[in-house]
């Protein structure tokens, strides 16, 4: 089944030049650390694999959104958490790729801008995440809280949410690998801006 699932999404990826041709060029850049150029589509959706293709796509679907000038700092910091949330994800007992969705799209009614309601509308997200995202109720919306703790420095209200996942020390160790992490590969999105 995970073979006919890549083969389906190579399928879908070939389709679309633009995209064919952004895979690509992730598959071959530096960061991956491939020994052999990747030539095809189908030799990076197996390289890569359904969940790093995902995580792609969700950061070139952000990447895509118009915005203002501020619009690619919200975006870094949106990716940010993204890989935060999903360091996290043990400490939380979720799926990592889930958390990653959480992340990437908390501030998304900040770059449409509009209600984050209306903004998730035409997405088919699960329960948790809408909760956590447009009410800031249920399991995962400390996260985000959190988040916005960590980005304005508040560390002592962050310390209070990170005892769920581990302690501020661990959160800090997490966050710190996230932004670099997320600095990398803003800079590869973004390299041609």
């Amino acid at each position: 089944l995970q073979d006919a699932e890549l083969a389906d999404i190579a399928a879908e990826l070939r389709s679309d030049v633009s995209l064919s041709y952004e895979l690509l060029r992730h598959a071959n850049s530096p960061l991956l650390g491939v020994q052999r150029p990747v030539e095809a589509i189908d030799q990076a959706v197996m390289l890569l694999g359904r969940d790093a293709i995902y995580r792609w796509l969700c950061a070139r679907l952000l990447a895509a959104l118009p915005g203002r000038a501020s619009a690619r700092a919200l975006q870094e910091i949106a990716l940010a958490r993204a890989l935060l949330f999903e360091r996290l994800a043990g400490a939380v007992g979720a799926p990592a790729p889930t958390l990653y969705t959480l992340g990437l799209l908390s501030l998304l009614d900040v770059m449409v801008p509009m209600p984050m309601a209306e903004a998730l509308a035409p997405l088919n997200l699960p329960q948790e995440l809408r909760s956590a995202l447009v009410e800031r109720r249920g399991p995962w919306a400390p996260l985000v809280s959190m988040a916005a703790d960590l980005e304005r420095g508040d560390l002592a209200t962050a310390g209070l949410h990170a005892q769920r996942y581990g302690g501020l020390d661990a959160v800090l160790v997490a966050n710190e690998a996230a932004w670099q992490a997320a600095g990398q590969a803003a800079s590869e999105l973004w390299a041609r801006g």
